[in-house]
């Protein structure tokens, strides 16, 4: 889990039912308190476990991406995008080359620069990069990684941010655009969050989407085409800040789930949900129940 902006030592990794398993980490120096975008997966064939990806949040710069050990032993850390932009890093694991070695971590422009999505090797090497959607868009970029088409590698899924409509697109590793459709009213600026994952999709992984700011709490599960497998509201009707989401499998649960976590001005509740949408307990707290940042939530990719 990681923090909205305003909170230090903002990174946590822990188990279904809430419980720490594993000391908080502070990304990006003692002194960043920024937000934290986070993804897991095994990047990194010589460290045992998945690795944790943390890139930094809007309004703080060098853009770049810190890599920690399973156990929170920093590895790394490499520039994502130029040194002076200030709007963010999202990340995301996933086996989109099949000719690197390990997992590769995708990022994608926030705010403020164009939609750029960008391949690299767990080492920091660029690998590919593309523009997820109109080179004027300057929405940022939610990204995520899954095999949501059943042909090997995985697919790079891209949801637009704030000012754009909220656009899923779907592209293979090296940038050419599979699919695409709109997981709410077109009319919706607020963007989309995306995350993927297997649920109960024949096997598949599914697309998980949030809506941005100003959307209703509505999470809602897709084929890789856009068919909608599932839709539910993950906190009350009338929170209107966002909900980040992640899907897969969580250790000790037999089935696929989704993971939510409300945007900023929502407290740090973060809720499991099974890939019907019923909800599994009613969540826990992942930082001071007093704090407003809203939470990234991240399952590793297995």
């Amino acid at each position: 889990m990681g923090a909205g902006p305003g909170l230090n030592g903002n990174v946590r990794t822990v188990a279904a039912d809430g419980t720490l398993a594993g000391a908080a980490l502070a990304p990006f120096g003692p002194a960043y308190t920024g937000a934290a975008s986070v993804a897991r997966g095994d990047v990194d064939p010589n460290s045992p476990g998945d690795e944790i990806i943390v890139g930094t949040g809007q309004g703080f710069s060098p853009p770049v991406v810190d890599i920690f050990s399973a156990t929170g032993g920093f590895l790394r850390q490499f520039l994502a995008y130029d040194p002076g932009f200030q709007g963010g890093v999202s990340v995301a694991v996933g086996d989109v080359n099949p000719n690197s070695p390990g997992r590769e971590i995708i990022t994608g422009a926030g705010p403020g620069g164009g939609p750029h999505v960008k391949v690299f090797s767990g080492d920091g090497t660029p690998l590919a990069g593309f523009f997820a959607y109109d080179a004027g868009f300057h929405g940022g970029v939610s990204v995520a990684a899954a095999n949501v088409t059943g042909d090997a590698p995985a697919e790079i899924i891209t949801g637009a941010g704030p000012g754009g409509g909220p656009h899923v697109k779907v592209f293979a590793g090296d940038g050419t655009q599979l699919a695409g459709f709109f997981a709410y009213d077109g009319a919706f600026t607020g963007g989309v969050n995306v995350a993927a994952g297997a649920l109960d999709n024949g096997g598949l992984a599914s697309i998980v989407t949030g809506p941005g700011p100003g959307g209703g709490p509505n999470v809602k599960a897709f084929t890789a085409a856009g068919g909608q497998l599932v839709s539910f509201m993950a906190y009350d009707p009338g929170f209107s800040g966002g909900v980040r989401v992640a899907a897969g499998l969580l250790d000790g649960l037999p089935t696929g789930v989704i993971v939510t976590g409300p945007g900023s001005g929502g407290g740090p509740h973060v809720r499991v949900f099974t890939g019907a949408g019923t909800a599994s307990g009613s969540g826990f707290m992942a930082f001071d129940p007093s704090f407003p940042g809203g939470v990234y939530v991240s399952i590793g990719s297995g």
